[in-house]
């Protein structure tokens, strides 16, 4: 994986966050989670593990055709001001990154 892209193509889309994926979900360690996007990458829907998906979670996948599904990889690139206010004033007692605090900062609408 060339780490260059991924911090350019974060920077150039001037985004909070940036999480590395795989295109297929089939066969993929579910323990780091799929990624619902729209057609802008945009994340719509965190699901931590695809069997432990609630059905309101199945439902909202089977109405959203415009969507696509990719398997997290579990590599993150955040802007440090994000990082250093997420932590200090939304998630000061977090203890897992993938767990707690990345759908947090997707629950507070950053980019």
């Amino acid at each position: 994986m060339d780490y260059q892209k991924l911090i350019q193509s974060h920077r150039g889309n001037k985004a909070d966050v940036t999480i590395s994926t795989l295109a297929s979900t089939k066969n993929q360690d579910k323990g780091f989670g799929i990624l619902q996007v729209n057609s802008e990458n945009r994340v719509l829907q965190l699901i931590q593990e695809i069997e432990t998906a609630s059905p309101k979670e199945k439902e909202d996948e089977s109405l959203n055709p415009s969507s696509m599904k990719f398997a997290s990889m579990g590599i993150y690139v955040v802007n440090k001001d994000v990082m250093i206010r997420m932590l200090r004033e939304y998630f000061p007692a977090a203890n897992d990154f993938r767990t707690e605090v990345i759908p947090g900062i997707k629950s507070l609408g950053l980019k």
